[in-house]
């Protein structure tokens, strides 16, 4: 009996020694998973408020040289989406489905897209072979999107990041700010 009575409170104190184990592991993984996502968050973030800072209020008068004075107007804005071949290609892709939603919603296109290849065919899609734009906005994070007034100055930015979980739906609000 008292053989058969260790044998279960053995029994018994592993079972409460692994679920206290696996209890802190995931806690610990879930601790460190949401710090990993504020650390991501926060570097977007900083990259994104360091480019308003340099580049609101540039004026680039180039613009139409790439888009061979094709640009679309679209409530009296230019909506430039910018990327270029070293973009990690979920963030471009990310980019692509904020475009095509926008698109959808307002019934027509209204981004100009600007890259420095061009990796699929997009409608209004520009190819900066002269590096106009990479050379005028040299500290530019990318895949971003631009949003210029008529007169060719930068109103805002955004900063297209897959490893923001909102990206796609960020995007589509940042932008739909100035169309509306």
């Amino acid at each position: 009996m008292k053989k058969t009575q260790l044998v279960l409170f053995t029994i018994i104190a592993l079972i409460i020694v692994l679920t206290a184990i696996f209890t802190l592991t995931k806690h610990s993984k879930t601790k460190n998973g949401s710090q990993q996502a504020e650390l991501i968050q926060n570097r977007i973030e900083h990259k994104s408020d360091l480019m308003r800072k340099l580049f609101i209020g540039e004026k680039l008068e180039f613009l139409p040289n790439i888009t061979n004075d094709s640009l679309i107007y679209y409530n009296n804005r230019i909506i430039v989406y910018y990327y270029t071949n070293s973009d990690c290609f979920s963030c471009i892709n990310d980019g692509f489905e904020i475009c095509d939603e926008l698109n959808l919603i307002s019934g027509q296109v209204i981004i100009n897209t600007i890259s420095t290849s061009l990796t699929s065919y997009r409608p209004n899609s520009y190819i900066d072979n002269e590096k106009l734009f990479q050379n005028k906005l040299t500290s530019t994070y990318s895949p971003t999107f631009f949003v210029f007034d008529t007169n060719l100055v930068i109103n805002d930015v955004y900063l297209c990041d897959s490893n923001n979980e909102n990206n796609i739906p960020n995007g589509i609000k940042f932008i739909k700010q100035f169309i509306q």
